[in-house]
């Protein structure tokens, strides 16, 4: 049997990071520096029963290294911080 890892970047309330356990992942580690979402990420997984690992942190301060230590790395990019320029 083959153990997949998760690292899922930005994690929020772990939504991404829970479907990948559905899917089948063998561990799923969600980073996010929002303690109030990783509340939730845990209610959640709390909810359905479910082994996630989580860690509160920033993760722009992670070294390189986290991409080699997980077999997939996923993020849902933060939508909405730029703004979209028109000229006038």
């Amino acid at each position: 049997m083959i153990v997949k890892t998760v690292a899922d970047l930005g994690c929020d309330c772990g939504m991404l990071c829970i479907g990948s356990a559905m899917l089948g992942a063998g561990l799923c580690v969600g980073f996010d520096i929002d303690a109030e979402a990783l509340e939730i990420f845990n209610s959640n997984l709390e909810d359905l029963e479910l082994m996630n690992v989580v860690v509160q942190c920033d993760v722009s301060s992670l070294p390189d290294s986290v991409s080699e230590t997980f077999d997939t790395v996923i993020m849902n990019p933060p939508f909405g911080i730029r703004h979209n320029m028109t000229p006038s």
